[in-house]
């Protein structure tokens, strides 16, 4: 059943979200990736404009050799 509405609402072009399956005794994927180092904790394209972190930004390293 889940499978037909599925396949109709892709059908129709509908944008599926949300998750099918929830195992209570599994962490997220986002938990996972985090525990093994994967994933940071804070997103990082919210670091990137954030004058406080201490990290060289792609285009500064570009920008400096070309000074």
């Amino acid at each position: 059943e889940m499978m037909f509405e599925t396949e109709n609402a892709l059908h129709e072009g509908t944008v599926l979200t949300g998750r099918y399956y929830v195992d209570e005794d599994r962490p997220s994927y986002q938990q996972e990736k985090q525990r093994i180092g994967e994933m940071p904790e804070e997103p990082l394209a919210e670091r990137y404009f954030d004058d406080s972190y201490e990290w060289e930004r792609t285009f500064d390293n570009f920008l400096d050799k070309h000074k």
